[in-house]
């Protein structure tokens, strides 16, 4: 297999803010704590070494719960008990629960973090780290994950289920399965034996990558929640990140680049049976958009101590949340997932959490060997060897980047 590599610039696909953080601009400097350099990751892991022990103790459990029913490898037991150790950390990366496992990069997602953490063993062999696999289990955006394109066809999802998707029953899968062409088997295991979409994703991913030691982490879960409380406390009642990213994006817009994400007063969805949708103010309360239910303040402080598994974070929160139940050295997203969280930082500043480095993912393109003949054909190639510049290719941001080849 011939492999080429083209700086990100000559693609044309990636905007001038991506290129400016790769490429580690000054301007872009106050936005974030490390660039993801390998003698960078030393500085952080002692930065996260006041991550709490009992936060630690929370993960293992919620972990060993998690995988109760999963026949896990050697790998993925030790990685999972290391995590009570003051001296292991996680390297980690999200995604959607797409059907059959959506879009390719999110392989190569998983893929960057394994080879980050096995990089940072080889020059940290005191301390022990872990690649996470962070479910986005309590997204209700069903038409994102519902569907998956094979051999030029699209196969979709039919399903009247509402709410967070990794609630959903999988097994009204089983319809698609008649029409799809190949070896599903791994998939039919999946979706056929188990009652919720992120147990059957947790499944695959582990059948695909447990010997690498990865873990899978489900958030959608109350004891973890319970870590949340003070940031969903400080949101519903005091608005405060609303600002601090508004701030920030402003500093953004000046220098010329868009911004990703945008905050809300109430950075908080009501999470509950079929049911996740925005929490708002009104004049006498809150109230959750859509539905009749309604509640006072003296409600909320109530349902935050007794039930926090009620309340699930938007994208604004959710990287905060994971920092907090994470032992987390850095999160590997692709081009947008690192520009929205360089709008992050001075939130991350409020709640006094070290901000992770931000590494984006491994990026590839696969050309079938139809379409390679037609390149050699026609003399073309994706690039002048002349103009090739080591450090800026499409599989490698940095030749010291962690997890980048």
């Amino acid at each position: 297999m011939r492999q080429e590599k083209v700086p990100f610039a000559e693609t044309r696909s990636f905007s001038s803010f991506f290129l400016d953080y790769i490429l580690q601009k000054d301007s872009l400097r106050p936005f974030y704590s490390r660039f993801p350099l390998q003698e960078n990751f030393k500085v952080q892991r002692d930065e996260k070494s006041s991550f709490p022990k009992l936060h630690r103790d929370v993960l293992v459990r919620v972990l060993q719960k998690q995988y109760k029913n999963v026949q896990t490898t050697d790998a993925v037991k030790k990685n999972t008990a290391a995590l009570s150790s003051e001296r292991t950390f996680t390297v980690t990366t999200g995604h959607q629960l797409n059907i059959f496992t959506g879009p390719l990069y999110f392989i190569y997602k998983i893929i960057t973090v394994i080879n980050t953490c096995k990089r940072l063993q080889q020059a940290y062999p005191d301390d022990h780290f872990v690649p996470v696999y962070w479910m986005a289990s309590e997204d209700h955006d069903f038409a994102e994950i519902s569907y998956f394109h094979l051999y030029g066809k699209k196969y979709t999802w039919q399903t009247d289920e509402q709410g967070a998707v990794g609630r959903f029953n999988p097994k009204s899968l089983e319809n698609l399965f008649k029409e799809i062409p190949g070896d599903t088997t791994l998939f039919q295991e999946a979706y056929l034996h188990h009652n919720s979409l992120s147990d059957a994703v947790r499944y695959y991913v582990n059948e695909l990558f447990g010997a690498t030691g990865l873990i899978v982490l489900d958030p959608d879960d109350r004891t973890l929640k319970q870590l949340f409380k003070p940031v969903i406390r400080d949101d519903l009642f005091n608005h405060t990140a609303k600002r601090l990213v508004e701030n920030t994006s402003t500093a953004l817009e000046a220098l010329g680049h868009k911004t990703h994400v945008h905050a809300r007063e109430i950075n908080l969805f009501y999470l509950d049976s079929g049911l996740r949708s925005r929490i708002e103010t009104t004049k006498d309360g809150f109230s959750v958009v859509d539905t009749s239910l309604h509640f006072s303040k003296e409600q909320l402080e109530k349902m935050i101590e007794d039930e926090p598994e009620k309340f699930s974070p938007n994208v604004i929160l959710r990287p905060v949340y994971q920092e907090m139940i994470l032992p987390n050295l850095a999160y590997v997203g692709g081009p947008a997932e690192v520009l929205y969280w360089l709008q992050l930082k001075e939130v991350f500043n409020h709640y006094q959490l070290p901000f992770p480095i931000v590494m984006p993912r491994n990026f590839a393109m696969v050309i079938d060997a139809p379409t390679r003949r037609k390149f050699e054909k026609t003399g073309s190639q994706a690039l002048d060897p002349q103009e090739y510049q080591p450090g800026l290719d499409v599989e490698s941001i940095h030749p010291r980047c962690p997890g980048h080849f």
